[in-house]
């Protein structure tokens, strides 16, 4: 919040982020598949991909298939 990374980020990108954050490791890795995504969040193919670009964009996460990364 205080280097507002997160402004103008959208409800779905936060969904998914607040996902990423909660289920990651101590490294800030997560190995939640797609699938397990679609279901846990209720996004579809395209929205989840746009959420994932727009996290990576903002610098708050690193995505290499399969893996998810959280940033500091």
């Amino acid at each position: 919040m205080r280097n507002k990374h997160i402004c103008g980020i959208t409800h779905h990108s936060l969904a998914l982020y607040l996902f990423l954050v909660t289920v990651c490791d101590a490294d800030g890795i997560s190995y939640y598949s797609d699938d397990a995504l679609y279901r846990y969040l209720g996004l579809d193919t395209i929205t989840l991909s746009g959420a994932r670009k727009e996290l990576s964009h903002a610098g708050l996460i690193s995505y290499s298939y399969p893996l998810y990364q959280v940033l500091s």
